[in-house]
């Protein structure tokens, strides 16, 4: 939570803080005086989608980003969307563009935030198996591969 506003989140909530899905999707809607304008999914998980169109607000936007588990689904009905006049946009990789776009904000605002905390764990490349195994089995949020550690410092 106090990375949430390291990066600058004005208001963060925790999920252990309600019982229900829609508990937390009234809260959202309620702290931003309707839902979301734009409400970004980074979980990857499908159980993940309902709850989370429920957080934008009317003619808002649901950006589902990386969610690649093609054996999970959930059932969707489309008033979710409908209704309110919502759009969902699915993005499920990047192209160079977009890639250099992001390095470019990382160099520009990289002592504005926090981005290695946001790295759980960090491995040379030498130990790449490893450290895809650490990620399987839950053990790591994000994990870094250093390549060039003279480039780095370590």
């Amino acid at each position: 939570m106090q990375l949430a506003r390291d990066f600058g989140a004005d208001h963060v909530l925790n999920v252990d803080d309600f019982a229900t899905s829609d508990a937390r999707a009234k809260a959202v809607r309620d702290l931003t005086g309707g839902g979301g304008h734009v409400v970004l999914e980074l979980v990857g998980h499908p159980a993940a989608l309902a709850e989370g169109i429920a957080m934008a607000r009317a003619e808002g936007r649901y950006v589902v980003i990386g969610n690649i588990a093609a054996d999970q689904t959930i059932p969707f009905n489309p008033a979710w969307l409908v209704h309110l006049n919502r759009r969902m946009i699915g993005v499920g990789g990047y192209q160079a563009w977009a890639l250099r776009r992001g390095l470019e904000l990382l160099e520009r605002t990289h002592d504005r935030y926090p981005y290695c905390a946001v790295l759980s764990h960090r491995f040379p490349l030498e130990r790449i198996n490893e450290a895809l195994a650490n990620a399987d089995q839950g053990k790591a949020v994000r994990t870094a591969l250093i390549c060039a550690p003279d480039l780095v410092g370590g």
